[in-house]
């Protein structure tokens, strides 16, 4: 991924490049061409972070990619930028915003959850890169 280039993929048994560029209203494409970050999880799910259009999961079975939502009483953060990934014990995905701070994906139901309790100690909310300690 990178500024305005789209997701891609290397084929590592061909060398091939593979290269999905955003397409509105197609529910195979990604809302953009400008991907901040990318994540496998241990399950073999990709993760993916845009400038401005929030978390994507691709769907590899269905080709299509699927969008989480944070959402506060009337309040989306659909609109964020995401910078990065970081996967815990439990196998729950964290996200790092820029902007908002941090919040994470629930493993058995994918369901975004905030993490205000964290966010408010932090002091900055530009979350940049994320790292989990499995000790």
């Amino acid at each position: 991924g990178g500024e305005n280039s789209g997701f891609n993929w290397i084929e590592p048994r061909t060398n091939r490049v593979y290269r999905i560029l955003a397409e509105e209203g197609n529910i195979k494409r990604l809302p953009t061409n400008s991907v901040q970050s990318i994540f496998v999880d241990d399950t073999g799910l990709i993760w993916i972070g845009t400038f401005n259009n929030g978390v994507y999961q691709l769907d590899n079975r269905k080709k299509k990619f699927k969008n989480h939502v944070i959402t506060s009483g009337n309040h989306s953060f659909f609109n964020t930028e995401v910078r990065s990934f970081a996967e815990d014990k439990t196998g729950d995905v964290w996200i790092g915003y820029y902007g908002f701070g941090l919040a994470k994906i629930v493993a058995g139901t994918k369901s975004v959850q905030r993490t205000d309790q964290i966010n408010s100690k932090l002091t900055n909310k530009n979350v940049t890169s994320l790292i989990y300690d499995r000790r």
